[in-house]
């Protein structure tokens, strides 16, 4: 029987995933862990929010060039 993290990794391994998302908060260490474990990127909800406004910053910036 698998804990939840093995199961999680190995749908990561089986199907190429390249980023999971958390719905809960995870703090820097964890997220840091997580990401070294699962050999792919790691959010949680805040950080999804953040990298999603991010990306769109950088497209704005790139189209008023």
């Amino acid at each position: 029987m698998f804990c939840k993290l093995e199961e999680i990794e190995l749908y990561v391994k089986e199907n190429a995933v390249d980023t999971v998302i958390f719905d809960d908060e995870l703090s820097p260490a964890q997220q840091k862990n997580l990401s070294k474990l699962l050999d792919c990127k790691v959010l949680d909800r805040t950080n999804l929010i953040l990298d999603i406004f991010a990306q769109r910053h950088k497209l704005l910036m790139l189209v008023h060039r």
